[in-house]
């Protein structure tokens, strides 16, 4: 296996696929291996096969990962053509409901570094479809802002009854009854405490494999020589579990600016590694 700088963004590395309804803020993630458009593609099939609801619309961003003519092949040939739509240039808060699940969705659990091997593409798919989307999306309360009104100076906001993912689609009229006893029989299948449990297993799995490709990372010389301060940045630092975004007030370390660099994760509802984003909206 080839290891490269830790600040460099060539040669293919795991990314993150994330889609987010509109309606429900039901979130759904695929793991991929790099960015190109047939990737995206098998992605996105893999997420449909496995959603409650059927996708009628399609928002991304301006990347070409995004725009390109095999995703318009997968979107807009078939016998129902999804709304396919992007954001304009340069305005990330057009994809604000995606945006949002950025750091609770896959930086919290995976943090920034890059994930260079091709064998953590399987444990971070498992981790997503087995453990971590099911507690987020049956169980996990979300709220959503209903009126912002600016009061001097201060803005005021209101939000709406919390409430999971499910339980909103479980309330939309739009949504059959057929897909909705289907979602109630899966959450009684499912225990929040053993998903829990399930999510830390597969954490310690995927990160002990993350640690030894740090090591090897450190153990070659050219490493040493390339950047002697980013190897002693590494040599001191230690894992993070869960990724804390520093405070704009305050000078980033050496540490830090390596971090935020060397992302890993793109998604298409997520901008993790300067990827794409994409909003989902379902039949709500």
């Amino acid at each position: 296996m080839e290891f490269r700088f830790i600040g460099s963004s060539s040669g293919d590395f795991l990314w993150s696929l994330m889609l987010t309804d509109f309606h429900s803020g039901w979130t759904e993630l695929a793991a991929l291996w790099g960015n190109k458009g047939g990737e995206v593609r098998v992605g996105l099939e893999r997420i449909e096969k496995r959603m409650p609801i059927s996708m009628l619309g399609f928002d991304c961003d301006n990347g070409s990962e995004v725009l390109n003519e095999i995703l318009e092949a997968y979107l807009l040939k078939r016998k129902r053509s999804v709304v396919w739509t992007r954001s304009r240039a340069y305005k990330k808060n057009d994809q604000a409901h995606v945006e949002q699940k950025n750091f609770t969705h896959v930086r919290q659990k995976l943090g920034y570094g890059r994930f260079g091997d091709l064998k953590l593409k399987s444990l971070v798919d498992d981790l997503y479809e087995k453990a971590w989307l099911p507690l987020r999306n049956y169980f996990t309360p979300v709220m959503k802002l209903i009126e912002k009104q600016r009061v001097g100076g201060k803005v005021r906001k209101k939000y709406d009854k919390a409430a999971s993912p499910c339980d909103r689609l479980l309330v939309c009229p739009k949504v059959s009854l057929a897909t909705k006893e289907s979602l109630r029989q899966i959450r009684l299948g499912l225990d929040p405490m053993d998903l829990s449990e399930d999510i830390e297993r597969r954490l310690v799995e995927i990160f002990a494999i993350v640690e030894h490709m740090e090591e090897e990372w450190s153990e070659e010389p050219e490493n040493l020589e390339v950047h002697p301060k980013i190897a002693a940045a590494r040599a001191d630092s230690v894992t993070a579990w869960a990724a804390v975004a520093p405070r704009a007030s305050t000078e980033s370390t050496l540490a830090e600016t390596i971090a935020k660099r060397a992302q890993i994760n793109y998604t298409l509802g997520v901008m993790i590694a300067g990827a794409t984003t994409s909003t989902l909206r379902c039949h709500c």
